[in-house]
């Protein structure tokens, strides 16, 4: 059990499962509804305005979630010290408007080498069930194979 009283279990895909994962990421979607790109230091705003949601959705606090210029600093700042990346959908009338996300970071075992932990995937409530996070999912999943990782670990 995590500390929200949610019951977690981690996931993991093998590099058979990653590429069909990753297989599945529309360079455009059916229906030209949503984008999803890599995210931008001009995106922590809206990825601020995002976190304290997922944290509700997790039954957390949203007050303890970072700000944006944390976000800034930790994903965007120095190039030899990033913490975390991100891939954001957004509406395809709207770039500023984002939807949803992916915060995902390196991940190094001994017995598999390379992965890719995805921290958190969310989607606004109003946009799920579009495809949105198959698409955020598939879109960690085809990074991980183009920098060479074996697995793509969640939970």
């Amino acid at each position: 059990m995590s500390d929200t009283g949610l019951k977690t279990q981690e996931f993991r895909l093998n590099g058979n499962q990653l590429k069909q994962m990753a297989d599945r990421c529309p360079m455009q979607t059916q229906k030209p509804m949503f984008t999803i790109r890599e995210g931008r230091r001009e995106d922590c705003q809206q990825i601020a305005l995002l976190l304290p949601e997922l944290a509700a959705y997790q039954r957390q606090s949203p007050d303890q979630v970072v700000g944006h210029k944390q976000l800034e600093v930790d994903g965007f700042g120095d190039p030899t010290d990033i913490q975390f990346r991100t891939f954001v959908a957004h509406l395809d009338d709207n770039d500023k408007q984002l939807i949803g996300l992916a915060l995902y970071y390196p991940k190094y075992a001994a017995s598999t080498a390379r992965g890719v932990w995805m921290e958190h995937l969310y989607v606004k409530q109003e946009y799920r069930g579009t495809g949105v996070e198959v698409a955020l999912m598939a879109r960690v999943a085809k990074q991980a194979i183009t920098t060479a990782c074996t697995r793509f670990e969640w939970d």
